[in-house]
């Protein structure tokens, strides 16, 4: 997945004539038979919150969207490790950068070569906690075989740009491995 998006931040005073909600549709063609389908997902109001700043910096995974496969076929081998997460920042609207480091020793070599972090372009309200989370994956990508391995070990870190507030989360999978032959 990837987003190339837009994102601002302004007071809805400065966006004259801005619309009150948002509607969508969804629209499907099945490629052989040319058929098409059409759902209306409705409308959306587009309001204000007020958000309660008074809180740490948090991070939650996403453990059942994270995701691990090393596939090989003959010589050729691919390794992809996919894990998706939420930040949520002192301040929910803050520019976040993040980043990824993996283990594939237990913990004791680490690196962050062939990973990215993105932001993936949506804040949500955690009702349990009351916190706006931001949400985020990072994804490790190597044509390399790594089938042998029987776990990763990953940390992740997110730093507001504008305050340093940091905060950083570790775990690790024990790996099921896929080969195609």
């Amino acid at each position: 997945m990837w987003n190339w998006g837009f994102e601002v931040v302004s007071p809805v005073s400065a966006l004259p004539g801005a619309p009150l909600s948002i509607c969508s549709s969804i629209w499907v063609l099945h490629p052989a038979s040319r058929q098409e389908a059409e759902l209306a997902a409705g409308c959306f109001p587009l309001g204000v919150q007020q958000v309660n700043t008074g809180h740490d910096f948090r991070m939650a995974l996403n453990e059942f969207s994270s995701a691990y496969t090393s596939i090989c076929q003959g010589d050729a081998c691919r390794t992809n490790v996919h894990v998706v997460f939420t930040a949520a920042p002192t301040n929910p609207l803050a520019p976040l950068e993040g980043g990824l480091q993996l283990s594939w020793d237990g913990g004791q070599v680490w690196s962050s070569a062939n990973t990215r972090t993105y932001y993936e372009q949506h804040i949500d309200l955690n009702r349990t906690d009351e916190r706006w989370y931001q949400a985020w994956q990072a994804d490790y990508d190597a044509m390399e075989n790594r089938q042998g391995v029987r776990e990763v070990c990953w940390a992740i870190w997110m730093s507001d740009t504008v305050t340093g507030e940091t905060a950083v989360s570790y775990t690790h999978l024990t790996l099921p491995t896929k080969r195609i032959v």
